[in-house]
């Protein structure tokens, strides 16, 4: 069982990761990441209805603007869209309500059905309404740093305490920490299938914490051993040392600068 839903998610990743590349590209070729187009709507008949959700979150992570993704078939289009902060999804759909079959959702995800037909008629108000609603700047992702922070501090017991501000989601998401003038103690190491990953040592002084940048990757040229730079980091004890009773914190990377 465990093989074949191994398996399985191997197989839907890889139908993600291609209907993702596919949707950015003709985003990009269609000018829908331009300023001046600040939503992005797309159809296509090979693309998995069952899909298409999670790759709007992708979209909408990297280009920083609503995104609606359809599959199309026997002249309809029906599928899934994701939002930003700030920009009701909900709202933007309710004013294109004339040109869809079907609607419903909240301000950051919905699903839609609209006859092919109509789709062009849609994109273009949907685009229009949404421009409306998210200027220039909202283009620009927005990071919340909660404090600042020194390695020295980043003990075990006070990691047990942020994590005791738990549980974490949406409405509560992990603290993000700012630690200032780090230096890259080694070389980074790649991770994952596609070297999409990065894990590196940071220090600061004597102190040294493990860092994993998460789609990461493709920087790692950057990351180079004795770089100075500030990071916002999230921070947990790592699981892979607590199963051989070891305590040790670990760095999520969100973001970071470096010294010019």
């Amino acid at each position: 069982i465990a093989a074949s839903l191994t398996s399985l998610n191997k197989e839907r990743q890889s139908t993600e990761r291609r209907i993702f590349e596919h949707a950015h590209d003709l985003a990009m070729q269609q000018g829908m990441c331009a300023d001046d187009r600040r939503a992005i709507v797309l159809a296509h008949e090979d693309w998995h209805p069952g899909v298409v959700g999670i790759v709007c979150s992708r979209l909408v992570e990297k280009r920083r603007r609503p995104t609606i993704l359809l599959h199309r078939h026997n002249g309809e289009c029906h599928g899934s869209g994701r939002s930003v902060d700030g920009v009701s999804l909900h709202a933007a759909l309710s004013r294109c309500a004339d040109l869809l079959e079907t609607f419903g959702g909240h301000d950051m995800a919905a699903g839609l059905r609209v006859r092919t037909n109509n789709l062009d008629a849609f994109a273009q108000r949907f685009t229009e309404v949404i421009n409306e609603m998210h200027g220039v700047d909202g283009l620009t992702p927005l990071l919340t740093l909660d404090c600042e922070t020194t390695l020295g501090e980043l003990t075990p017991a006070a990691v047990r305490q942020v994590s005791a501000l738990g549980p974490f989601g949406r409405e509560n998401p992990r603290p993000v920490l700012l630690a200032r003038d780090l230096t890259v103690a080694q070389e980074p190491r790649v991770m994952g299938a596609r070297s999409q990953h990065l894990s590196f040592a940071a220090r600061q002084g004597q102190r040294h914490i493990r860092v994993v940048g998460w789609n990461w990757g493709e920087r790692a040229v950057e990351v180079k051993p004795g770089r100075r730079f500030d990071a916002a980091v999230r921070v947990e004890l790592s699981d892979w040392h607590a199963q051989r009773g070891q305590q040790v914190v670990e760095a999520t990377l969100e973001d970071l600068a470096f010294a010019s």
